[in-house]
């Protein structure tokens, strides 16, 4: 089984600001860092223990206009 992840940020308004996932390993989230959040590259397989794709967030790295993720 292949189970994906990804990230999606939203504005206070509601708006989809930028998305991470294994087509789009890094994002700003509309701020000035570029990898304010870093996909771990696809796993085509799911062979192994544990999560095999992570997403890191740098909270700090995102612009205040984002409400969630």
């Amino acid at each position: 089984m292949d189970l994906d992840c990804a990230a999606l940020i939203i504005d206070a308004g509601g708006i989809l600001v930028d998305s991470c996932y294994y087509y789009n390993l890094r994002c700003s989230g509309g701020g000035s860092n570029p990898a304010a959040l870093a996909h771990s590259g696809d796993n085509h397989d799911g062979v192994g223990e544990g999560f095999n794709e992570t997403i890191i967030v740098d909270l700090d790295a995102l612009p205040r206009s984002v409400a969630c993720v």
